[in-house]
């Protein structure tokens, strides 16, 4: 995903930190196919300017990250329809495997300027 693309996050540079701000207020920021493929971008962008130091992962106020949108979750787990076909639910799980790793894995520091409760489970 091109970085001029991004959907419900944005980035940024200041000096040598890169930001990226999950902004999905309908949503609480829960974390849509769409924002992990474009977190994935981002990651990999920050890895490949050699003038980012660091990165900030944050959220437009009031939330955070409650994690993935369960919505679509559940819906597909009642055996629901979704607004997405198999190709792209397989795609997305994908993307969902890779996320994690990549985001391990950054070749820069990655600081969670966390807003609000945070809770894990």
């Amino acid at each position: 995903m091109a970085l001029e693309n991004l959907k419900d996050i944005h980035y940024r540079k200041e000096g040598r930190v890169a930001i990226a701000t999950l902004d999905r207020p309908q949503r609480r920021n829960a974390q849509s196919n769409d924002m992990t493929e474009g977190l994935i971008s981002i990651i990999k962008e920050v890895e490949d300017d050699d003038d980012v130091r660091v990165m900030v992962l944050t959220a437009a106020d009031p939330w955070f990250c409650p994690g993935a949108d369960a919505v679509n979750q559940a819906a597909r787990a009642r055996g629901e329809q979704t607004q997405e076909g198999p190709a792209k639910r397989i795609q997305y799980g994908r993307m969902v495997n890779d996320f994690v790793p990549t985001l391990y894995n950054c070749a820069r520091p990655v600081i969670g300027a966390i807003n609000g409760m945070a809770a894990g489970g």
